[in-house]
């Protein structure tokens, strides 16, 4: 399975003209960088049965959101997933784009943000994107473990 990997990236970056190698460290080191955040994606599967969840893996657009949420209170929504080594939320230039603009166009765009530990998820509107990046951290929501997932269901899906 690594050598078909391996064959099919090496196909990849020979067709778009890409330095193999340069492109390998960057796809390796994004893989090993998400683990954190394919936890609180888990966590956060597992706990909100009665939102339909997609989780976006593209390459495309971006700056697209990590999920894309479906209740029937509210249709669909956006969540980006952060996972904080620190106190800073890093976001790309172009994931702050997106939030920010899709929210000025009355999108539902979220950020959820929380500690290696897991300890608090912090919810941020899209709209708040650009403060998330000057370290400006002021939530919309706290939630504290255990974590009452009816509630940030609730928070998530009101109108």
């Amino acid at each position: 399975m690594v050598s078909l990997s391996y064959n099919y990236l090496k196909d990849y970056t020979r067709h778009k003209c890409i330095n193999f190698y340069l492109f390998l460290c960057y796809y390796l080191q994004g893989k090993m960088l998400r683990k954190p955040e394919r936890k609180l994606w888990y966590l956060i599967k597992e706990n909100t049965p009665e939102i339909l969840w997609n989780r976006v893996e593209t390459t495309t657009i971006m700056g697209f959101p990590d999920l894309l949420g479906c209740h029937q209170n509210c249709g669909f929504f956006t969540v980006e997933l952060k996972v904080a080594n620190r106190s800073k939320i890093k976001l790309s230039p172009h994931q702050i784009s997106w939030n920010y603009n899709h929210a000025l166009k009355g999108g539902r765009c979220f950020i959820i943000a929380t500690p290696l530990e897991q300890t608090t998820l912090e919810i941020y509107g899209g709209i708040q994107s650009i403060d998330i990046s000057n370290n400006i951290r002021e939530p919309l929501a706290v939630f504290h473990k255990p974590f009452d997932w009816g509630k940030v269901v609730e928070f998530l899906t009101l109108n």
